[in-house]
This record gives C-alpha cells, sequence and structure tokens, in this order.
C-alpha cells in the first residue's frame, strides 16, 4: 500500500490531517460563491500543457541544495512567480514543499520521495511541484511562521502547502522529524480530502481560499502606535533593558524565554545598550551582569564544540547541552560580533578570544579565496550525529590514552551514567550519553588532576584531536553533512560587520583589509546586469536572485561598520545608494518595506520582516542605518519611512522585546543624534586620537563622517567645520574639538 500507517504515529497524523482539515474548510461552503463571477475565465478556459512543469528545472536553481535534487523523480520547479502563472493553464493546484538544509528532515524527506516511484508519480500527475529553497527566499520562511501561527503549530521546515494559482494557501503543515517518519499518512489524507474538494468544486477552493487569505490580511494588520516619537522610543528602550535583563538567573545562569537560537542579538543588545551613555547605570550594571554570565554558560556548554570549533547554531534541549547538530556561518559572525561588543563592557579578555574563536571557525569551514562564505553546514543522519557528537564514557576511554582520558574525564565532566541532567533529557534519550562541553578550566583540571596547566593543556588538546579524528571518519563515511556554499548577500555582510567589529577593538588592520575585501565583493559582484542588489548571484547559467529585504538592511548596517573603521568615502556613497534602491524596489502602498521585490510577490498578505524569528529582522536592522542618513542628508522621505517604522514596530517589541532586540540597537542612532564631522588627515596623530576615541563602544550610537572628496552630494557638511571634530546633537552644533579629551567633553553623557 502507498499509504501505510506506524502504529506509534497514529495520534501525530490525526492531529496533522485534522488541523490540515480545518483550514481547507475553513470558510462555509454555502459562502463559496455559487453565483460568484470572479474567475470564471479560469474555470471556463481549457487547460493548457506547460512542457516545464512536466520536467525536473532545478538544474539551474540558485542554491546547491535546490541543485542537489535536480535528479529527483518529482518534476520539481523552483520558486517563482512563474510557477502560479503555469499552474493556472494547467488548472492545478501548487502543491510546495518548503525546506532548508539547516534543517536534517528537509533531506530525510526528500530522500525518501526519491526512492517511493509511485508517490512520485502522484505528485507529478496531479499538482505543479514546487521546492521552495527558504535560505534563497527568505519571505517564504516568513510566510510559512504566519500560516503555521494560524493552526497553532510551531514553525518547522521541511513545510507542505497546496496553494491556488492567485498565490493563496489552501492548506498547510509544518512537518516535524515524527512528521517526516509518517509522511504517507500525512499526505495521503490531506490530497484525498484536497482532491475531494476540488473534484466537488474547484471553484470553492479557488474562491474560498482567496477569501480566506483576504480574511488574513485584516487578522494580520498592523496598527502603529498613537506616540511614536523619541520619548517614546527611549521609554522602551529602558524598559526592555530592565525586563530582558530581570530575565537572567545570576543563581541558575540562565535565561527565561531566551528561545532555542544561540542569543547572539541578545548579547548583541545588552553589551551596546550597557556601554551606551543613555542608559541608567543601575541598568547598565544589571546587563553587564547577563552579559558575564550568560556568555559563560554558553562557553562552557555542549552549544560550543571543542573539537571542531565554532558555535552549534541552535538547542533542542532546555539548557543548551542539547545542540541542533548544524552550524552557520551567520551565527558565528553574529556571536563574534557580540562577543567582542561585551569585551569591551565587561573587560574580560575571554570574551575577545571567543569573538577571535569565531571568525577563525568561519575562515576555516566557510572562506574561499575572495574572502566570501557560504551558507552553513549541517548533519544530515540523526544517528550518526547521535554517534559523532553524543559518547558514552566507555568509548571516549576506549579511543585515548589513559593519561589523556583522565584530563578529558574531569574537563566534560564524562559520567557512566552521561553527563546530562534530568532536566535538560527528561526523557532519557541521551542515558549513558556525554555531550563534550567544557565544564573546566585548565588551571581547575590542573587542579583536579595534580599536573601543570602545561601539561594539562597538551594532553587536553592531544585528546580532542584524537577525539576529532574519529568524529570525521564517522561522519565522512556516511556521507552525513551537507555543506551549502552558495554564497549569500546578508550572511557575507554580517561576516564584514564581525571583521570590522574586531578591527575596531583590536586595531589589527587585517581584520579591516579582509572587511574590505567581502564588501568589495558585494558591491561589484552581487549586481545584477539592469544595476540592482542581488541576494545570490547566477553564474554558469543558474538564475540569481534578487536581493531581499535582509540583504539590504545588513548590507547597509556592514557598510557603516566598515566606515567607521575606514572612513572610506565610496562605503558612504554606496550606503546612500543602496537605501535608495531599497526604498523603490522594497516600499509598498503602505510606505513600508515588504521582504521581497514588488514584481515578485504572489499574495494578498504582504510579507513584512518585522520580527527576529529566524535572524535579524529587515524592520529592526535596517532602522539604524536610515536614522544614520536621515541625520546626514535631512531626507524627507527617508524620514517619514523611519518614523512609520518605528511607529509600526513600537507596540511590537513593547510586547515581546526578545525578538526585537536588533530594533532597540537600531534606536540608540537616533536616541543618541549625534554626529560627529570629522576634519583632517587619516594617519596623523591629532585626527588618529579623535578617530580612535569615536571607536570605542561608548559610541556605537554616534555617527562618524570624515569631510573628504567623494562623499554623496546629498550630504549636508557643515561649510566652518575648523580641524578637528565638529559635534551636532539634534540637529545643533555643540561645539568643535581638537582633542580627544575636549571631544569626550562634548559628548558626555546625558538624557536626550
Amino acid at each position: 500500500m502507498l499509504f501505510q500507517t506506524r502504529q506509534f504515529l497514529r495520534p501525530i497524523v490525526a492531529f496533522a490531517i485534522a488541523a490540515i482539515g480545518a483550514t481547507v474548510v475553513g470558510c462555509d461552503r454555502s459562502n463559496s460563491a455559487g453565483n460568484n463571477e470572479v474567475g470564471d475565465s479560469y474555470f471556463e478556459a481549457e487547460a493548457q500543457v506547460v512542457e516545464r512543469v512536466h520536467r525536473n528545472q532545478l538544474r539551474q536553481e540558485p542554491t546547491e541544495f535546490l541543485r542537489s535534487r535536480s535528479s529527483d523523480l518529482v518534476h520539481w520547479q523552483g520558486w517563482s512567480p512563474t510557477v502560479f502563472e503555469d499552474a493556472k493553464a494547467e488548472q492545478r493546484l501548487v502543491f510546495a514543499v518548503f525546506v532548508s538544509a539547516r534543517f536534517p528532515s528537509s533531506i530525510r524527506l526528500l530522500d525518501d520521495l526519491r526512492r517511493r516511484t509511485e508517490l512520485s508519480q502522484l505528485l507529478n500527475e496531479k499538482y505543479v511541484c514546487v521546492l521552495a529553497d527558504v535560505d534563497a527566499f527568505p519571505e517564504v520562511a516568513i510566510y510559512m511562521s504566519l500560516l503555521c501561527g494560524d493552526i497553532k503549530r510551531p514553525t518547522s521546515f521541511p513545510a507542505i502547502a497546496w496553494i491556488s494559482h492567485e498565490g493563496n494557501p489552501v492548506t498547510w503543515l509544518p512537518l516535524d522529524e515524527r512528521g517526516v517518519d509518517g509522511f504517507d499518512e500525512i499526505f495521503g489524507g490531506s490530497d484525498l480530502m484536497v482532491s475531494s474538494i476540488w473534484k466537488d468544486s474547484a471553484r470553492y477552493v479557488i474562491v474560498n481560499s482567496a477569501q480566506d487569505n483576504e480574511g488574513r490580511l485584516r487578522l494580520h494588520k498592523m496598527e502603529p502606535a498613537e506616540l511614536s516619537d523619541l520619548d517614546a522610543l527611549r521609554a522602551l528602550v529602558k524598559s526592555s533593558a530592565r525586563q530582558l535583563a530581570s530575565l537572567y538567573d545570576p543563581t541558575t545562569k540562565s535565561m527565561d524565554g531566551g528561545g532555542g537560537l544561540v542569543p547572539a542579538s541578545l548579547l548583541r543588545f545588552a553589551g551596546e545598550t550597557g556601554l551606551s551613555p543613555i542608559m541608567d547605570v543601575q541598568v547598565a550594571e544589571s546587563l553587564r551582569a547577563l552579559v558575564t554570565g550568560l556568555s559563560s554558560t554558553l562557553q562552557r556548554a555542549a552549544i560550543r564544540d571543542p573539537l571542531d570549533g565554532g558555535f552549534f547554531a541552535a538547542r533542542r534541549s532546555s539548557g543548551w547541552e542539547i545542540p541542533q547538530l548544524m552550524k552557520t556561518s551567520s551565527s558565528q559572525s553574529q556571536l563574534a560580533g557580540s562577543f567582542a561588543v561585551n569585551s569591551q563592557l565587561t573587560g574580560n579578555p575571554e570574551l575577545l578570544k571567543l569573538a577571535k574563536d569565531c571568525l577563525h571557525f568561519v575562515e576555516q569551514q566557510f572562506v574561499e579565496g575572495d574572502n566570501s562564505t557560504g551558507c552553513f553546514s549541517g548533519i544530515v543522519d540523526s544517528k550518526v550525529g547521535d554517534r559523532a557528537y553524543f559518547w558514552s564514557q566507555e568509548k571516549v576511554q576506549e579511543l585515548l590514552p589513559e593519561a589523556e582520558y583522565e584530563v578529558v574525564r574531569e574537563a566534560f565532566a564524562l559520567s557512566s551514567l552521561g553527563n546530562l541532567p534530568m532536566e535538560v533529557d527528561p526523557r532519557r534519550d541521551y542515558f549513558r550519553k556525554n555531550t563534550l562541553g567544557e565544564k573546566k578550566t585548565p588551571s581547575q583540571i590542573a587542579a583536579a588532576t595534580g599536573q601543570s596547566v602545561e601539561e594539562v593543556t597538551k594532553l587536553y588538546d592531544a585528546a580532542c584531536l584524537r577525539l576529532l579524528t574519529h568524529r570525521k571518519e564517522l561522519v565522512e563515511r556516511s556521507n552525513a553533512v551537507f555543506t551549502e556554499q552558495t554564497r549569500i548577500t546578508s550572511i557575507n555582510a554580517q561576516y564584514s560587520m564581525a571583521l570590522a567589529e574586531m578591527a575596531g577593538v583590536t586595531g589589527d588592520s587585517s581584520y579591516t583589509t579582509r572587511a574590505q575585501a567581502v564588501v568589495n565583493h558585494l558591491l561589484t559582484r552581487h549586481i545584477s546586469e539592469d544595476g540592482h542588489f542581488l541576494r545570490i548571484a547566477g553564474a554558469e547559467g543558474r538564475r540569481s536572485v534578487a536581493a531581499r529585504g535582509e540583504d539590504y538592511s545588513t548590507m547597509l548596517v556592514a557598510l557603516f561598520a566598515l566606515y567607521r573603521i575606514d572612513l572610506d568615502p565610496k562605503h558612504m556613497a554606496a550606503a546612500q545608494s543602496l537605501m535608495e534602491e531599497a526604498m523603490e524596489v522594497l516600499r509598498d502602498d503602505n510606505g513600508l518595506l515588504a521582504e521581497n521585490p514588488a514584481g515578485e510577490r504572489t499574495t494578498v498578505l504582504p510579507i513584512y520582516s518585522t520580527s527576529m524569528i529566524f535572524g535579524g529582522s529587515t524592520w529592526g536592522t535596517i532602522y539604524g542605518p536610515l536614522e544614520r542618513l536621515v541625520q546626514l542628508s535631512g531626507s524627507d522621505s527617508l524620514g517619514a519611512v523611519a518614523l512609520n517604522l518605528r511607529a509600526h514596530l513600537l507596540p511590537l517589541a513593547e510586547r515581546v522585546p526578545m525578538i526585537h532586540t536588533d530594533f532597540l540597537v537600531s534606536a540608540l542612532v537616533p536616541l543618541t543624534d549625534t554626529v560627529v564631522y570629522l576634519t583632517g588627515e587619516p594617519g596623523t596623530p591629532a585626527f588618529d586620537e579623535l578617530h580612535h576615541l569615536l571607536l570605542r563602544h561608548h559610541y556605537d550610537g554616534v555617527t562618524i563622517l570624515h569631510v573628504a572628496p567623494g562623499l554623496p552630494s546629498a550630504f549636508i557638511i557643515p561649510q566652518d567645520s575648523g580641524v578637528g571634530a565638529s559635534v551636532r546633537i539634534a540637529g545643533q552644533d555643540a561645539g568643535k574639538a581638537s582633542t580627544a579629551a575636549e571631544l569626550e567633553r562634548l559628548l558626555v553623557p546625558s538624557d536626550r
């Protein structure tokens, strides 16, 4: 039989089918517009045959992951507006599978479909089949998160959806690991339901899916705050800082409500606001305690990999001891920047070392000759992952000489019963298994074993090398790792930001040189033939992907971060040009910024990236560069967009500040409301003294501009700038300085 039932999956399958059924019949069929004239041409026209729909079309898709499925039996199409045109011509529904190689279950589902000829043929005969990579098209991930919220299910990938030719979802469901295992029955039940309704009344399916989506538009409509001035913004940032600081428990060193992703943005927020002159001293101390404790927890937990290096991107337990076996270059870059900031807040050199380690991991795993990065690597086979990353005490002892074993036994707190406490592993899935989080420092291990720190370090390094060799053998033998090398703009921009951060903290010009190489690569090679910015550049016949909101926003932050270091006017010119382009291609009729360009919007519901669901949000990230360009140019149009975003983000951030910390960090720009115009020659002692003062993280909210040829003509530059630094606060001249001490007095903390 095609649809076989596994007894233990019956409850989850029954729930899944019920959830899907609820979305299919969401409207009363009596209201299905039996006399409705909408779409008559679609129902009355004769179906056409579109040849490309009947062949797998993934060979020229933008990501390696999609191209790796080009030999699949299913006639997969790539995600694009033409898919819906083809569905209209063929008078079929679209069956879409939303995937990401970051989610091992995505690969497992597709591998299973590849082996199932009968099911693949059924899909080909009935639907226009689409495989959508959410890493190439982030707007579909946001859309799926909204749809999952409608049926009160957590967002996960893969996810499946039946969609009308108008782009309206008919029914959908995210699939967790058990859902993938029970896919036959889940698909069988939902396909039977959809097909039955379609056969009974295709008009009902099309018209009511449109009505449902119009209702969804009303349901998800955002209302701006009544008060959105700077006083309201300042109150929000301060109250959010107090609230987030209070969520950290110094006794258990845990953070309530932090979510499953590594908390890079939370650490960044704590560091930036803790250092900002606008923050209250008492709250700044609480933030310093949060940073110190949470960073230490992450450093000592298994979320940090002592063998391969780097941090896993997410956890699958209440604590940080059971990681999702996947690492991303973007999470390493974000953590590197956060640790660099927090080393300044705490004065702890260990955090700066962690920042360097994160960047080193990115450069070892993802960076190629031109300093651009790939996307991520992930463990696919969970069984291999468990053997390679979770160890019995006996296995570790078998692999190591006794002297090395004694050291790592102390370092990792190995136990014959496993080192995961009940609260972390309540179902005892990892009974007798041990993670390899570094629970003790070398000095603590030395004290416990009666050896010197040097001896312990040597033995520890040798043991880790042996364990890593064994892990690599397991993983490589099973071909269990998929590494996505597609160069995505937002990910490279994050890497550049981290490099610039490190350059400012360490003064090491090699970081600056590498950041410049990444930015130059993006500005020259991620450009379309018509001059527009790209998310993924086309190559060798593969199609490119136009820049999304997150690409514009992260690139703009990267340009400002690099400009603070090298003061190269071409970076300011690029920022001005890129912002103008973002306004042109993303701004909609509501004056808000959609996530995808206007020509690629297929749904009634506009897709806005307002919250940090899968990473940084477009609105929260771009708000800072918007305010900086308003300060520098006085642009009324940019000011209107900035005010509109602020008004809509204020109530969202007030409700759940944890998922809006990128916006709260951006808010430091208008709240500081300070521009420093530097004049003089970089490299001279007097100039460098002023410049280096401004590179302290206390002044991250300050906008710097070096008055030099090549700046955008739109910028308003004081004519009587003099030599040294001229300061403008809230649009008013605040004075001039020729020394760092004078400049520091002008930038004295105030509650503006």
